[in-house]
């Protein structure tokens, strides 16, 4: 199945008389979710997180969530039921997330159960409340080109660190499957040196300055494997959205 949206009008599950009137309005709530949306709150377990610009928006265009200027999911929507029923298919896996959603006010809200798997449970209701599986996305609709260069947005490497405090340097844990740094060339156990201009002297700053480096630049890595030095230049990504899932 290729990744897009598609719209739901239920046509069968209605009488002849009232067969226009719902395809009109499954068709009003498809166009009202066109365009660019920002993540502005992301809600698990009952509780608030802080997304302030890590997340790219989505863009909707016809059938198709755009993100970070990949295809990011499959959408179906049923605008007849009460709240509204929206199916999210992720890519590459093809998890299907069921959901409902409203959008009101320049805001569209989705509340999905991640579980994809086994008996699954629809939400009912926008909260997450007592809810492990299930995640509530808040997002507000961006103008014509705002945001569009990823401005602000969180740089991603795909790397995990640590700070070796005896020997004060700082060490790659991990790097992340067909994340930017992997396919850059990082490896495990490598000793970060360098990011950019800045020296590895301190973990949290390091941390900050990769986030910061803008998605679609390249930044420039020195480090250190098996005592020599060599730089390594990633192409820096979009925070992957599956954080939010996961």
């Amino acid at each position: 199945m290729n990744a897009g949206i598609t719209i739901l009008l239920l046509a069968s599950l209605v009488t002849p008389s009232g067969k226009e009137p719902q395809e009109a309005k499954a068709k009003q709530e498809f166009a009202g979710l066109q365009g660019a949306w920002a993540l502005a709150a992301l809600e698990r377990n009952g509780k608030e997180e802080d997304v302030v610009d890590r997340y790219p928006p989505w863009v909707i265009k016809g059938e198709k969530v755009v993100y970070g200027g990949e295809e990011l999911a499959l959408l179906r929507v049923d605008a007849t039921t009460n709240p509204k029923c929206i199916d999210l298919t992720f890519r590459p896996a093809q998890n299907v997330y069921e959901g409902i959603f409203s959008v009101e006010d320049g805001t569209l809200k989705i509340c999905i159960n991640r579980e994809t798997e086994g008996q699954k449970e629809r939400p009912n209701k926008f909260t997450t409340m007592d809810k492990a599986n299930w995640r509530m996305m808040v997002f507000k609709r961006l103008k014509d080109g705002e945001r569009a260069d990823y401005k602000g947005t969180t740089g991603f490497v795909g790397m995990m660190l640590s700070f070796d405090r005896e020997k004060k340097e700082v060490i790659i844990n991990d790097v992340f499957d067909k994340s930017p740094g992997k396919k850059a060339g990082l490896e495990k156990n490598d000793i970060l040196l360098k990011a950019g201009d800045a020296e590895a002297t301190d973990l949290m700053m390091i941390v900050q300055v990769i986030r910061q480096a803008r998605p679609g630049t390249d930044l420039t890595l020195k480090v250190k494997r098996e005592g020599k030095e060599k730089e390594i230049k990633v192409a820096v990504g979009v925070f992957p959205f599956r954080f939010v899932l996961e």
